[in-house]
């Protein structure tokens, strides 16, 4: 099964939810310009399983009948390059009575179930079980900045605020570093190792407003659009959580930095597009 999001408003194609990283913002049937509110309509969205859409590109799924609670079952399944989430729910727990499950000891092509009773309730002593397992199968290679962005979904999962807006923030840094560094490159036949030294003159917000128009012939400012965003609720947290400590960082703050990357990201990229 593959993970889609909702249909291109054009021509009703569903493409992979990933492609949003890898900035495919226009459709790959009818060529036109992709709902984006649809896009972080999901992306701000509580539901776990949509989340894991993000950083999946396969589920399995399946049933699991007359487990014996109390002992240790065996799932096994079509192998996964990489495994991210098992999730697990109870079939006919209004029937049967609650069980309390978790998925252990997760490999790539396999996972435990441990169950046990609630005290001081009737349960039963054994029960039936649905799970589904998000990963992915593929070989495809993203970037370094698309695989750090895609990690700090599954810090997000594990309820640690705090690295995964530092990890949307070292995402966005390596993303405008490889851009600049590219066109620089290109456009004024630098080497490495003056690219470097240049950049590392500048802070992050000086490139964005004097080398972003120097290459690609418009610069952001930080007291505007989505790049203010980005410097009040990315950049500024980022800093507040590195150098003074900051701890409490909630599940908005965190999504909310990633849309705002993933979004800052496709306004970049739409501007590379016409500039090339």
């Amino acid at each position: 099964m593959k993970f889609t999001f909702d249909g291109c408003p054009h021509c009703g194609y569903v493409g992979p939810l990933r492609g949003l990283l890898r900035n495919e913002s226009t459709c790959p049937q009818c060529k036109e310009a992709l709902n984006r509110q649809d896009v972080t309509k999901i992306l701000k969205g509580s539901n776990p399983f949509v989340r894991f859409t993000l950083i999946s590109d396969h589920i399995e799924h399946g049933r699991e009948n007359d487990i014996k609670v109390g002992e240790i079952h065996i799932v096994k399944f079509p192998a996964f390059k990489k495994i991210h989430k098992v999730f697990l729910s109870q079939i006919g727990e209004g029937d049967q009575g609650f069980v309390i499950l978790k998925p252990i000891i997760i490999s790539n092509e396999s996972f435990q179930i441990i169950s046990s009773r609630l005290p001081n309730q009737t349960t039963p002593d054994r029960c039936s079980v649905s799970w589904a397992a998000y990963g992915n199968k593929s070989d495809e290679k993203l970037e370094v900045w698309q695989e750090i962005l895609l990690s700090s979904i599954e810090y997000e999962s594990k309820e640690d605020y705090q690295t995964q807006l530092v990890q949307c923030q070292t995402a966005f840094e390596i993303y405008l570093d490889g851009i600049l560094n590219s066109k620089l490159k290109k456009k004024y036949l630098m080497s490495e190792e003056i690219i470097e030294s240049i950049l590392r003159k500048y802070s992050i917000l000086e490139q964005l407003a004097f080398w972003m128009k120097k290459c690609y012939g418009k610069g952001f400012s930080p007291n505007d659009g989505i790049c203010k965003e980005w410097r009040e609720k990315v950049y500024g947290l980022r800093n507040e959580i590195i150098h003074e400590g900051k701890s409490d960082i909630t599940r908005e703050d965190s999504v909310n930095a990633f849309v705002i990357v993933c979004e800052f990201i496709q306004e970049i990229e739409e501007l590379r597009l016409h500039n090339q």
